[in-house]
């Protein structure tokens, strides 16, 4: 049926992202998929803002879309992907005789991420690493290195806090705020690893945005504009090696020129800081105190453009 072929994201005020999975391409990464994801109905009224299409097809050294204008990704013996138009992308899958899970998952990782390409080029998303927390309708999220801590906070956090997320996050931009979601972490299907499914059309307005830092006290420090920028630039390179884009392609510079803005945004939209956090104190009051000192925040009438780039 053609509902188990198809993959869906909604985002606010952005609506769908679409990903149909067509002819011979193996059900069994779908499968994979929703081990992953917790199954959520998406409103069939919501629009299509990005459509992509995955199907399979022989590698060959000529070009793999023909003539027809595109803007290419990636093309590797694994995989290849373009952009079809503004709103659609397409991704053809080589069978390489080399389908270890590893290599799976960085397929299907990549699979999903191209699907954001182009709303990130139109400055509406990104994706971060951090620990997505939630209480009462409003996100917080963690970013910092590996072993800073995000993951051991997201399992410490008491009720009513949710951890939503503990790796990759969504942020986009939609007319009433900045909203965040999580994404799956595919590394919990290595042997080693366990933990839940991510509920990805679960998402809560993003109201602070901090660094974390172990420390042998929990406080929140300040942060400046460059400062707190650069935490958002960080945390979208962590996952450099998932956007991969060949060297000398424009899209590297159009996608980092996106982070910027979409960086720059976020530290005006959210309330950011640096966390000092014990991992064994009460952390989650510190965060508690900046929520219920700051209002919801909403956007004004003279940024209500943001989002439509003349890029």
């Amino acid at each position: 049926m053609e509902t188990e072929r198809r993959f869906e994201i909604e985002l606010p005020d952005s609506g769908r992202i679409v990903w149909r999975f067509q002819g011979d391409v193996p059900v069994s990464r779908l499968k994979t998929l929703r081990r992953l994801i917790k199954p959520s109905a998406v409103a069939p009224a919501s629009p299509v803002a990005t459509e992509v299409s995955v199907r399979r097809r022989p590698f060959t050294e000529r070009e793999e879309f023909g003539t027809a204008p595109s803007r290419t990704i990636l093309r590797t013996h694994r995989l290849s992907a373009r952009m079809t138009a503004a709103d659609r992308v397409e991704i053809l899958l080589h069978e390489t005789g080399d389908e270890t899970l590893l290599r799976e998952l960085y397929t299907l990782q990549r699979i999903i991420w191209y699907g954001f390409l182009p709303l990130l080029l139109r400055r509406k998303l990104l994706v971060l690493h951090g620990s997505l927390l939630a209480l009462d309708g409003r996100g917080v999220l963690l970013c910092g290195s590996s072993g800073s801590g995000k993951s051991t906070c997201a399992r410490r956090v008491p009720a009513p806090w949710r951890a939503l997320a503990d790796d990759a996050v969504l942020v986009s931009a939609a007319e009433d705020g900045i909203y965040a979601q999580g994404l799956p972490t595919w590394s919990r299907l290595l042997p080693d690893r366990t933990g839940p499914r991510v509920d990805v059309n679960d998402r809560v307005e993003l109201s602070g945005l901090y660094h974390l830092a172990q420390s042998p006290e929990d406080r929140i420090g300040t942060l400046t504009g460059s400062e707190a920028i650069n935490v958002v630039i960080r945390s979208f390179l962590d996952f450099s090696g998932i956007w991969k884009i060949h060297p000398g392609n424009a899209l590297r510079r159009d996608i980092s020129l996106a982070a910027m803005d979409f960086a720059q945004y976020a530290n005006r939209r959210a309330d950011t800081g640096r966390l000092h956090c014990t991992l064994h104190g009460e952390f989650w009051k510190e965060l508690e105190g900046r929520l219920s000192a700051a209002p919801l925040i909403r956007r004004s009438e003279t940024e209500a453009s943001y989002g439509v780039s003349s890029h």
